[in-house]
């Protein structure tokens, strides 16, 4: 049971010398709180609020897995030296935002970084605001069509090829619905690189046990490649396709018959999903652009 307190709503914190005010909570992931918050532009004696203060999301240390304790004022104190890995997978993902967003000429898909910063005695980080549902959410409230299907998935597939053109290297290694924002308009977004490896030393070990792939999750790191995600992509489809959580456990069972494809539903996804969740990384798709040359 998630027993995390967040921030409240009107509560403020202070980053790279700008002042952000929260408005509700988002949503929890494994490591962190993401709220929905605002810039305050403040003057010499206090800040403004005005319709002109810019939406942000602000991601706050706060894991799941480690005991905490936050006072009144806000501030956490961590009781686990487990928090200071947690802490460096944030600088991780600000030491990755900061190199894709340099390279980022081509797709709009991905928040620019806002600000980063210590507060409360815990990490922030500000992004561009992204109005919209987690993609997570989006999936428990609605039995999805196969043009729905395709459309959110080619949107997925497109920025996980943009990442992985930044550097041959580049594996993002924590690919899952909760990590994406689905706007109003049907537009998705990524907005979660914290377990993202450019340079092997770099990678903070975290990942997520039903989308990540099992050399990922086995410390296999000889075999970590782009590849890893794929398998998540796959992991990823499987959710989209059938509406029910994936597990390593069921795709090692269903003999590449991963759902019953129905001819009305326009396409069999079958074939896809036993070529990007097989165990065997050598036999996955050898890029994101191959699953996109099938889909087209």
């Amino acid at each position: 049971m998630d027993k995390r307190i967040p921030l409240n709503p009107g509560s403020t914190i202070k980053i790279s010398n700008e002042t952000y005010k929260i408005v509700k909570l988002i949503s929890r992931g494994g490591t962190s709180l993401i709220y929905e918050a605002e810039r305050s532009y403040c003057g010499a004696d206090a800040c403004i609020s005005s319709s002109i203060n810019k939406k942000v999301l602000l991601k706050e240390l706060a894991p799941l897995t480690i005991n905490f304790e936050r006072n009144s004022a806000g501030e956490i104190s961590f009781y686990n030296s487990e928090a200071e890995e947690l802490r460096r997978l944030f600088e991780n993902e600000i030491n990755n935002l900061a190199i894709i967003q340099s390279k980022n000429y081509s797709i709009n898909r991905i928040p620019d970084m806002d600000a980063y910063g210590e507060y409360n005695n815990t990490t922030y980080i500000a992004m561009n605001y992204i109005k919209g549902s987690v993609l997570s959410d989006y999936l428990k409230e609605r039995s999805l069509r196969f043009n729905e299907i395709s459309s959110i998935f080619l949107q997925i597939i497109e920025i996980v090829i943009f990442l992985h053109s930044t550097n041959q290297a580049y594996c993002h290694l924590d690919l899952k619905p909760s990590n994406f924002i689905i706007d109003q308009t049907g537009v998705v977004f990524l907005f979660d690189f914290g377990s993202s490896l450019i340079e092997e030393e770099k990678w903070v070990k975290n990942y997520t046990e039903d989308y990540s792939a099992p050399e990922v999750i086995y410390n296999m790191m000889d075999y970590v490649d782009q590849r890893a995600d794929i398998y998540s992509l796959g992991a990823i489809l499987y959710e989209l396709v059938t509406g029910e959580r994936p597990s390593m456990d069921k795709f090692l069972l269903c003999e590449d018959n991963y759902y019953q494809y129905e001819p009305e539903s326009d396409y069999d996804f079958n074939f896809l999903l036993s070529k990007m969740l097989t165990e065997d990384v050598k036999a996955r798709f050898n890029s994101v652009s191959e699953i996109k040359q099938r889909l087209d």
